[in-house]
């Protein structure tokens, strides 16, 4: 078994270029915080770079196809859409499903701040007929079960790749994904990357 990836989440940030996008998206994510719950209403900067680095971390695994449609389940936040929007070029639309409308609406205020683009739906990812497939699908801050991996995965394009920002706490019996450990600075508790691959 590898190592665990090590990195430090503010020179991570930098390597991509995206130190000050991180930091305008914090000042409009404090804004948007103090009137809906989108984050700990404790999060510092220091925290929501850890937050960021995160996000972005599968860059430093894997590639993202050029063209891709982009949808992220579980907004909440915008992590990891933002991150992503604002370091993939390839990415040409965004779809993005957070069923609390309050926090979907607080999100698109936060993108439009930002310049960003996005279409947004406050449901769940199981009342949605959705337009795809998606070259690229984000999990972060809903647990995966077999279910939902299944509906993922047919929702994926046959070149495209599917991102949880964990590892399945079940046996995955057909499309295996590539898991990588890594931990935070100051910690020793691993944490894992699940990346499945169609092609």
């Amino acid at each position: 078994m590898s190592e665990p990836l090590r990195f430090e989440p503010a020179e991570l940030i930098a390597s991509f270029g995206l130190a000050d996008a991180a930091a305008q998206y914090y000042r409009h994510l404090m804004v948007e915080n103090a009137r809906v719950n989108l984050v700990s209403r404790t999060t510092d900067y220091p925290q929501f770079e850890r937050l960021y680095a995160e996000s972005l971390l599968p860059l430093r695994i894997t590639a993202v196809l050029p063209d891709s449609r982009y949808l992220d389940i579980g907004s909440g936040g915008g992590f990891p859409a933002v991150p992503l929007l604002q370091g993939i070029p390839e990415i040409v639309s965004a779809t993005l499903i957070e069923r609390r409308q309050k926090k979907a609406a607080a999100l698109s205020r936060v993108f439009d701040q930002l310049e960003l683009t996005g279409r947004f739906f406050s449901k769940s990812f199981e009342e949605i007929s959705l337009p795809g497939p998606f070259e690229l699908i984000t999990l972060r801050w809903v647990n995966l079960t077999a279910d939902l991996l299944d509906r993922i995965l047919k929702r994926l394009s046959p070149q495209g790749l599917f991102i949880y920002y964990s590892a399945p706490d079940f046996p995955v019996t057909d499309l295996q994904p590539v898991i990588t450990t890594y931990v935070l600075p100051g910690s020793e508790q691993p944490r894992s990357i699940s990346c499945w691959h169609q092609r």
